[in-house]
């Protein structure tokens, strides 16, 4: 429950776990599911995620946390006008810059003034990025995990 109790404290109106999310999430909607899902999952999370999309929903999917793929049956995509995305950072950095660019000269200047705030969970020097690597891939981290570099 940390974890829920810091995305309520960043604004979520409600948190839910992968237990029968999908229940869960249809529960919240009045059955009408939802608009956008972002998925870093992947496997049975971005499965089961398409019994939550509303029609003329999508998933965006930016990861395989899980290790695993997911599938999907095109009938499920095409009659309910649903659609999903892939997407990369790295991708989109290297192909179509500008996009970011873009973005970043309205989304810097909201994280300098404090529009936008960010939650650091845990800072490291450098020389223990293999902790702080670590402590990432361990899920036990709320906020943004940052190194330090010391002069």
């Amino acid at each position: 429950m940390r974890k829920a109790s810091a995305a309520l404290e960043a604004g979520a109106d409600d948190v839910i776990t992968y237990d029968d999310f999908a229940d869960q999430v249809q529960e919240l909607t009045s059955e009408k599911g939802v608009d956008v899902i972002l998925d870093s999952i992947s496997g049975v999370v971005s499965e089961e995620s398409m019994n939550c999309l509303a029609p003329f929903g999508r998933l965006v999917h930016f990861g395989n946390s899980s290790g695993v793929a997911g599938s999907f049956q095109t009938k499920d995509l095409h009659a309910s006008c649903r659609s999903v995305l892939g997407f990369s950072l790295g991708t989109t950095r290297s192909k179509r810059p500008e996009f970011i660019e873009d973005i970043a000269k309205e989304v810097i200047p909201l994280l300098a003034s404090g529009v936008i705030k960010m939650k650091i969970g845990h800072t490291f020097p450098l020389q223990e990025a293999t902790s702080a690597h670590e402590l990432m891939e361990s899920r036990q981290h709320t906020g943004k995990i940052l190194l330090t570099m010391d002069n």
